[in-house]
């Protein structure tokens, strides 16, 4: 019993002197990954063994910070402690120490020494940050650009091991499987990429060290690039070997010309090939080209030029033409076409020489004109920029109404061609060049007087009627009457005479008046007018014993032209109207001639108003119609035998003998006391044509005499 207290007794002093833990030794610390370190270490007893099991703390602090981390394990028999510490840094130097327990105790034991590791290194993980790309210059002549791109350096906790450097690779968008790549050191933070195209670009930075680099930082910079404008002022010489070299400047706007792209051809006609176009590359710093070939003489070959950049090829040239040998054209312009375009100017165009028969480069045309005498021959040049396109030249100063005749040639360098048979034109009428001459009056009586007169010496014309100007009133005769009585005129009056000649012209178709010239009628009571004196190509119905107001009505009414050729005339309808004044008016029978009497114009009524719908050529009278009695029955017609009335028909004849008539009157709608509407009872109509330079007008007359024209309808 006392051998066995003493036994325990020794138990108890023996574990009362290991009270405190001792410190674990042997800490061993290996890295076995970029983000995982491994540490041992072992537990040394006092005293008897024992079978206690520990509890150990591991603390460890990163080199990037100076916060403590820790963990803890438990440690059994055999008393050999180990850990792994995970999720770490890579590439980054950790320092451990440890220290333990006794499960059962809450007493721990020192801490040992410190003892570092470091994770092993990798790739960095992280990308850079990088900024906006920017353009501090760009030339667009030379179609270049700088390119400065920044970036943040990659901090040195995610380097993951020794970072090496920075790396750029720039990718033409334009031209994905190309690109490069450039190297910047680890201090770099800025790049500046030089003579850059104008098109996009993608830029990629990556940070890289020993083990591999980062995931790219991706950047774009904006495509400015356009497709080209044409190539400017191309020109081709044939050299002295007779090959032809090309010239051209680059497009005004768009540079960076990379390459030129020559077309040329044969032609065969004006717009096409003969065989397919061949094409010629020349580096985009080349303006100037040579083609060595076995060119034909006398065979046009066509010439363009386009220009290529990184956005495309761009439209090509003006076409240029050439031929390696010329000569004179083997056949003058086609489709000659000449129409006047007023009295002095005609309009002359063409159509061009067949491609096979110009023989070289069109440089002019030459547009011969002269009258239908081909006398006092004028020339005209038109040059020629584009001679595969119709052409066409004014022809002006020419003298109205006159018949010119037109030729025209071609010619090349090396000579003029072969002229067109000609063309003839009639230039329009225009307002007569002078006024019409010896302008007489005789036959001067107290309330009339005869006047005549020559005509313009320069008509410009068919003359259609005169106008004759007295005591402030103008009346119009027809065309070709030199000779007309006034009447109506007061006795012993000074009265002033002009007298101007009119033309088919459009627009303004009457020329200057005559000098003024005075006439004085006698003094007296009136009497009727002298008899008319007839020009010689005039005919003037006279009606004698009338007043002169009635002699007015018949000169106005009753107007007889002279022979004249108009082809394709057309119908014209004048009315000729009265307002009925029988107190003014001679109602009484006129002297019965040859067993007739004859009846003033009081009882006349117009027989038919209906006219052929067209006239043909070689008119040589334009109207005559029957004129009837509205008188009571049976009284004769008015007479009309000075007048060339027909009697009972209504129609167009001739004034030469009736078999020589061409005027086709088959189609004349003839009526027979045609009833007038009940507001043309009182007029008298009258039927005319007209000829094919002008609108004769219509002129109302009141039944009791010539007192002023109201108006043309």
């Amino acid at each position: 019993m006392a051998l066995l207290i003493t036994v325990l007794g020794l138990l108890v002093v023996s574990t009362l002197g290991c009270v405190l833990p001792t410190t674990p030794e042997l800490l061993t610390v290996w890295a076995t990954s970029s983000k995982q370190l491994r540490a041992t270490w072992n537990i040394t007893q006092c005293g008897l063994p024992t079978f206690t099991a520990y509890k150990c703390s591991v603390q460890y602090f990163s080199q990037w910070d100076n916060i403590a981390r820790t963990t803890e394990v438990t440690v059994g028999r055999p008393h050999h402690g180990s850990v792994s510490l995970d999720d770490l840094i890579p590439f980054t130097l950790y320092r451990l120490r440890v220290k333990c327990r006794k499960l059962l105790d809450n007493t721990w034991s020192g801490y040992t020494p410190y003892v570092q590791a470091r994770t092993n290194a990798t790739a960095p993980e992280s990308a850079v940050t990088v900024g906006t790309p920017v353009s501090p210059s760009i030339n667009y002549r030379t179609g270049r650009r700088n390119v400065t791109v920044t970036w943040e350096p990659l901090p040195s906790i995610k380097h993951n091991g020794i970072l090496l450097g920075y790396l750029i690779r720039v990718t033409d968008l334009r031209v994905p499987s190309g690109g490069f790549v450039l190297n910047a050191t680890v201090n770099d933070t800025t790049c500046t990429l030089e003579k850059l195209k104008l098109s996009g670009y993608r830029i990629d930075i990556t940070a890289y060290n020993t083990e591999g680099r980062s995931p790219p930082a991706t950047v774009e910079v904006q495509d400015i690039a356009r497709v080209p404008d044409k190539p400017l002022d191309l020109t081709a010489e044939i050299t002295q070997d007779e090959n032809i070299t090309l010239s051209w400047q680059p497009p005004a706007e768009i540079g960076g010309i990379e390459q030129y792209s020559v077309f040329w051809c044969e032609l065969e006609t004006d717009a096409n090939c003969g065989g397919n176009e061949t094409v010629l590359s020349v580096p985009g710093t080349y303006t100037t080209t040579t083609f060595i070939d076995s060119w034909l003489p006398f065979h046009r070959y066509r010439f363009n030029v386009r220009a290529l950049t990184s956005a495309g090829q761009g439209p090509p040239s003006d076409n240029t033409y050439k031929y390696s040998a010329e000569g004179v054209p083997l056949s003058p312009p086609t489709n000659v076409t000449v129409q006047a375009e007023n009295a002095t100017v005609v309009l002359v165009s063409w159509q061009p020489i067949p491609l096979v028969n110009r023989r070289g480069l069109l440089t002019a045309y030459y547009v011969y004109y002269s009258t239908d005498s081909f006398q006092d021959t004028k020339t005209t040049t038109v040059k020629v920029a584009d001679d595969s396109r119709p052409a066409h030249s004014l022809l002006t100063d020419l003298k109205p109404f006159t018949r010119y005749s037109v030729r025209i040639s071609a010619s090349t360098a090396m000579g003029e061609g072969n002229k067109t048979e000609p063309a003839f034109i009639m230039t329009d009428q225009s307002a007569p060049g002078d006024a019409p001459a010896s302008v007489i009056t005789t036959n001067i009586t107290t309330n009339s007087f005869v006047i005549s007169w020559s005509p313009p010496i320069h008509p410009n014309g068919i003359i259609l009627r005169y106008n004759v100007k007295y005591g402030g009133k103008i009346t119009a005769f027809a065309y070709q009457t030199e000779a007309r009585v006034v009447g109506g005129l007061k006795g012993g009056t000074n009265y002033s005479v002009q007298v101007q000649a009119c033309t088919g012209a459009v627009e303004s178709p009457c020329g200057p008046f005559s000098p003024v010239k005075y006439v004085k009628t006698l003094k007296g009571t009136n009497v009727g007018p002298n008899a008319v004196e007839h020009g010689a190509s005039s005919s003037v119905a006279v009606i004698a014993g009338v007043t002169t107001a009635v002699v007015l009505v018949v000169v106005l009414v009753i107007i007889a032209w002279g022979a004249m050729s108009a082809p394709k005339l057309r119908q014209l309808y004048r009315r000729v109207s009265y307002v009925p004044k029988p107190q003014d008016f001679i109602t009484e029978e006129l002297p019965t001639t040859n067993g007739k009497s004859r009846h003033s114009l009081d009882q006349v009524s117009l027989v038919c108003d209906n006219m052929a719908p067209e006239i043909v050529d070689n008119v040589t009278e334009y109207r005559t119609c029957e004129l009837g009695s509205r008188g009571p029955a049976g009284q004769s017609d008015v007479d009309t035998s000075d007048v060339n009335i027909k009697e009972e028909t209504c129609g167009l004849g001739s004034r030469d003998p009736p078999s020589q008539s061409e005027v086709d009157t088959s189609n004349v709608d003839i009526k027979k006391d045609c009833t007038l509407e009940s507001d043309e009872v009182d007029y008298l109509k009258v039927v005319e044509v007209k000829d094919r330079f002008q609108d004769l007008p219509i002129i109302y007359v009141r039944r009791s005499g010539l007192t002023k024209r109201e108006g043309d309808s």
